[in-house]
């Protein structure tokens, strides 16, 4: 078994839940009681296996509010309906929506929209309050205050003078005005109870009664924080709660008996959730973990992350049936609905584990395994990374050393082994059983993940890159490597590209391109690094090496100007078209690297390689074909989109899914455009791209060539022969002469 490191996830803070209500808040003052309790504390489950259960959690599918706004409640095609607050209480959710008229640049207040989804959750039903039609037309829904049996109560504002009123909502009825509502119960929440409608407000400290004719009764200041009631599955009685200091506090009334005390869980300064199981145990929840209290302990019954939910929103609990209970929470940016239904730990279906190691933490990967975690039966999915060890480069090394022993994890991810070194020992599987068709997918980008005709990486997210210049430079869609000399030695250029070094030119602007023999011919395996073809190269490079010699911050200003000749741009998204612009004042070309033949845009990937070793074998090639599916990459993508820009921020390897990434870039454009920047001065928008750009989107494309080059393989060489040339120790002659000779011995060895 290969040996993970663990990792945890942060989950997003979320807010306050109940059956009844939200709220959250500190006591300052402790609480008074007339009859002592014992606390009680978290405990250790010492149940035997046979006693204990376990909980199986799963989605029930809610249908979308939005398909039930229908005529009848938007009442023009410039209506629209904006959320203003969704609650669940008692097991039905609610929700509030306030409704316009778009006219021109005016946003005019026609009215509020209620809904509720209850039990089976299968249908919203819906009802309009539309305020022109109205007896009381200047009263507008301020809140959700509460439920009354089958009806719904709301807090209403007067426009005439402000005033709050309470009122009932009937469903399939209208609406009643019941009291007035005091400035020190707006924000409050309300119940019903034998005629009697009860108000808790002042941060949960104080009680008022009122009668059914709408008159104040009863006023009292309760002795502690009381923040909602519980209504029994089991009867209907009502539990109140609250806290003392650091207690969660069971009430059987507001300033009555104290029923239990529970420690451990849950906390007064972070948001919480507290609810009824159809058993009648009492459920607490936060978007970590779920506690069970059976009157008498407490135990934790799972944790979300070990179900592979990572919530990033708890709205509320419900009781549901045989013992469940449910829990709406937000997942993914949507509505979820989850069923926690008690089974005997012995009866849980053990899935079989498939061990994923990634180079660096990926949280659009542990999102998609955990999603595939929820929908497989057979398998689940660990995904890791070496990055978060303690040593990664220890752990790298572990990895390889385990491969070799015939173990190591049954997936792994680019930069986390020696690729090559592995596929050529053959720790590596070809995966053209787990691709099959290639006609779906990108594939330039596959042929990055090939070795001696086979396919050993499944690429899941591609990107090319390519070179810009200002269109004064070069205005040309190709160029060699002669016409770049002509055309950079007659400019202002004093840097051939932003941030790339002397070796660095020399790699990607000569070396790379493989198909020119001048400087290596490697189908017949013969260097001619020390003739005159090189040694002009080797000049170039040493007059054009970017040595930042300059204010970082500078570089967008020396780009504008022509002191330096190009910038790489990776077309991650389609906005870095944008920035190809931005860096030459609007007239970029995008020219791409040197070549012989064609143009120098080259297309990479990021790859999963399969262990020929894997201990689930089938697990990971289920996965991978999951990861390469439509369903799959989508997903990926929406993973990995950038919440504020809402576009996917990669390029999903499937041909049918380019169109709607640029679809999703090109709707997703805000007015004004965002705008980015970066440290070196650089300022582009996200604003849409104009027909030209969306044609370039496509050539480079379709134009790219896959970024595999044998010439990395004497990167370290030419780094070490020609340093001491760049830096002025040493001759030209000499140091190709000596990069020459340790290159074609590299070269006779493969022969």
């Amino acid at each position: 078994m290969f040996l993970l490191k663990k990792y945890s996830m942060l989950t997003a803070i979320v807010s306050l839940i109940c059956i009844f209500l939200v709220g959250c808040g500190i006591s300052t003052q402790p609480v008074q009681e007339t009859i002592p309790q014992n606390s009680v504390a978290i405990t250790e489950d010492v149940w035997s296996q046979e006693e204990k259960l376990s909980y199986a959690v799963s989605e029930i599918g809610l249908p979308t509010s939005e398909a039930e706004l229908t005529a009848d409640i938007l009442r023009g095609d410039n209506w629209v309906a904006r959320e203003m607050e969704t609650r669940f209480w008692g097991g039905t959710l609610y929700r509030f929506s306030n409704l316009f008229e778009m006219v021109e640049e005016k946003n005019i207040h026609m009215g509020a929209c209620m809904q509720r989804l209850a039990p089976p959750y299968d249908h919203w039903e819906t009802q309009g309050i539309f305020y022109l039609e109205e007896e009381n037309s200047d009263l507008w829904v301020e809140a959700l205050a509460g439920v009354a049996g089958e009806d719904l109560l709301l807090e209403m504002r007067s426009l005439a003078d402000e005033k709050r009123y309470l009122a009932r909502l009937e469903w399939g009825g209208g609406v009643e005005i019941l009291l007035e509502i005091s400035e020190g119960l707006s924000g409050g929440f309300w119940y019903q109870e034998n005629g009697i409608y009860r108000a808790v407000s002042n941060g949960g400290r104080k009680l008022t009664l009122f009668d059914e004719e709408g008159q104040q009764q009863a006023s009292q200041n309760l002795t502690g924080k009381v923040m909602g009631f519980l209504e029994s599955p089991q009867g209907g009685a009502l539990t109140w709660y609250g806290f003392d200091q650091e207690e969660l506090v069971l009430w059987d009334r507001p300033g009555g008996q104290v029923q239990a005390r529970i420690t451990g869980q849950i906390s007064q300064y972070a948001d919480f959730g507290i609810g009824y199981a159809a058993s009648g145990e009492l459920v607490l929840a936060d978007t970590g973990h779920v506690w069970i209290y059976d009157g008498q302990e407490t135990r934790e019954a799972f944790s979300f992350l070990e179900k592979d939910y990572a919530l990033e929103k708890l709205i509320g609990l419900g009781a549901g049936e045989d013992g469940a209970f449910l829990l709406l929470a937000e997942l993914e940016g949507r509505l979820c609905l989850l069923e926690a239904k008690p089974v005997p730990a012995a009866d849980m279906v053990e899935k079989q584990e498939v061990f994923i190691v990634l180079n660096n933490s990926s949280p659009a990967m542990q999102k998609l395994a955990a999603r595939y975690n929820r929908e497989s039966v057979t398998y689940h999915v660990t995904v890791t990374a070496a990055g978060d060890a303690g040593d990664p480069e220890e752990y790298r090394r572990r990895i390889q050393m385990e491969m070799a022993a015939g173990g190591g994890p049954d997936l792994l991810g680019d930069w986390t082994v020696n690729i090559r070194e592995c596929i050529a020992q053959g720790y590596l599987a070809p995966l053209e059983e787990a691709v099959g068709d290639m006609s779906p997918f990108v594939e330039t980008a596959f042929m990055t993940a090939g070795a001696e005709g086979r396919l050993y990486g499944a690429p899941y997210e591609c990107y090319p890159y390519f070179l810009a210049v200002s269109s004064q430079l070069a205005d040309a869609s190709s160029w060699t490597l002669e016409e770049m000399y002509e055309a950079v030695g007659n400019s202002p250029a004093q840097v051939l590209e932003m941030g790339m070094d002397s070796v660095g030119i020399v790699m990607a602007y000569g070396l790379h391109d493989e198909e020119n023999k001048t400087f290596i011919d490697w189908e017949k395996g013969e260097s001619h690094l020390m003739e005159e073809p090189f040694l002009e190269l080797m000049a170039f490079a040493k007059e054009y090496g970017d040595r930042e010699e300059y204010p970082r911050s500078e570089t967008g200003e020396r780009l504008a100007e022509g002191q330096i000749a190009g910038v790489q741009i990776v077309l991650s998204v389609p906005a870095q078209l944008n920035k190809a612009r931005s860096c030459f004042n609007g007239e970029a070309s995008c020219i791409g690297y040197p070549r012989e033949r064609g143009r120098g845009i080259y297309m990479e990937a990021v790859r999963l390689y399969l262990n020929k070793n894997a201990e689930n074998r089938e697990g990971a090639l289920d996965f991978l074909r999951y990861l390469l599916s439509e369903e799959g990459q989508r997903q990926y993508m929406e993973y990995g989109s950038d919440t504020n820009q809402g576009c996917w921020m990669n390029l999903p390897v499937r041909r049918s899914l380019l169109q709607e990434c640029l679809d999703r870039y090109q709707q997703s454009v805000k007015e004004p455009p965002a705008q980015s920047h970066d440290d070196r001065g650089i300022y582009w928008e996200w604003e849409k791209l104009d027909s030209e750009q969306e044609a370039l989107f496509w050539e480079i494309l379709d134009q790219a060539v896959p970024a595999v080059f044998r010439s990395d393989e004497i990167w370290s060489m030419v780094d070490e022969e020609l340093q001491p040339y760049f830096n002025g120790a040493r001759s030209a002659e000499d140091a190709a002469q000596a990069l020459h000779s340790r290159v074609q011995l590299y070269l006779d060895e493969r022969k």
